[in-house]
Order: structure tokens, then C-alpha cells, then sequence
């Protein structure tokens, strides 16, 4: 038995009285133990993607937004930004996916 119903690959419902149905229930904890351990490599990937990412963002809006001449100063200002926050999206990322594949799996079986 399926709790969420599934049509044209996209969530309708999630029929909550149906969820303690799904092989033996949903188990919160076991979900987000699976968030709390898929989150440190996402830490890993955003430290080491987010300047890459953040400065390519922003010497494409640097540059767009000034014809070109501001792409320099929008890599700088994005490299600086992806470094500072690259490590904390990535592991809230990471969490999330973790988090998600297991509520999936327990609810799809």
C-alpha cells in the first residue's frame, strides 16, 4: 500500500491515516538519522563546490548586469560568498536528500 498518491511523477496527497499502514508505519527517527548521516558529505561537497559555484554565479550576473566589465568583481564577490556559506548549504542539502530518500523508501516500500 502506497500513503502518498503518485500521478504524473508528482506528490497529490500524503494520506496521514494511511502512514502507520506502510510496512509497520513511518518512522521519524529513522529518517532523520538518515538526514544526520548524509549530512557531512554534503558539508564536504559544499565546502569544496560552494566557491566554485558561487563565483561562476556571480561573474555570469556581474557580467550580464554590466556587459561584461563586472564579471571579474562578480566572481570575486561570489567565490568569497560560496566560501562562506558553501559547507552550511551543502550539509542542510545533504540532510534533506538523506532525509528524503529514507521517508521514500519507508513510504513506497
Amino acid at each position: 500500500m502506497n500513503a502518498i498518491a503518485i500521478q504524473n511523477d508528482t506528490f497529490l496527497t500524503i494520506n496521514t491515516d494511511e502512514l502507520a499502514l506502510v510496512a509497520g508505519g513511518f518512522d521519524m527517527g529513522h529518517a532523520v538519522q538518515a538526514g544526520n548521516a548524509a549530512a557531512p558529505a554534503g558539508a564536504e561537497a559544499g565546502k569544496n563546490l560552494g566557491p566554485l559555484v558561487g563565483g561562476l554565479g556571480g561573474a555570469a550576473i556581474g557580467g550580464l548586469s554590466s556587459g561584461g566589465v563586472g564579471a571579474a568583481a562578480g566572481f570575486a564577490g561570489g567565490y568569497a560568498a560560496g566560501s562562506k556559506y558553501g559547507e552550511g548549504v551543502g550539509r542542510g542539502v545533504g540532510f534533506l536528500g538523506g532525509f528524503a530518500s529514507d521517508a521514500y523508501h519507508q513510504v513506497a516500500g
